[in-house]
């Protein structure tokens, strides 16, 4: 439901919230980005968008009616997410965040020069208590991909 969903992702949100250092220094050493800028702009940003989609699913109409109709939105399968290395903590909030909150699953292939951010935001998401196969961390190089 919308209301468990808003639920995970202020647990998420939280969890994010108390290892942003982590993150921002798993970036500064993988990704190469200064310390400063690691936390402003890869950590801080992504977290802004996870705020706004938490914001944006609790008053989105998943349901309504236009005359004696009624619309359903829902989701209409997995989503597969193949993110770059030069931002990537915030390309995979971009990606992985709302399809959730839309209640969909999700496949995350992260770039394999930075998976390691991909693996403490998988384990934050645990963590928060999200169903069990609703987000799936695929850690595997390019070539290995393409014979997939």
């Amino acid at each position: 439901s919308v209301v468990e969903r808003v639920a995970f992702l202020r647990r998420l949100q939280l969890l994010l919230s108390e290892r942003a250092g982590l993150l921002a220094e798993i970036i500064n050493k993988e990704q190469g980005s200064p310390a400063a800028l690691a936390r402003k702009l890869h950590v801080d940003v992504p977290m802004a968008v996870l705020a706004g989609t938490i914001d944006a699913l609790s008053t989105y109409e998943f349901q309504s009616q236009i005359g004696n109709s009624i619309i359903f939105r829902e989701p209409v399968g997995v989503i597969a997410a193949i993110t770059p290395w030069n931002l990537p903590l915030h390309q995979i909030v971009t990606k992985v965040i709302p399809a959730l909150a839309a209640g969909a699953t999700v496949v995350l292939k992260p770039a394999s020069l930075t998976p390691l951010v991909a693996y403490e935001l998988a384990r934050a998401i645990d963590e928060a208590g999200l169903m069990p196969g609703a987000f799936n961390l695929v850690p595997v190089v390019g070539q290995l991909l393409v014979k997939l």
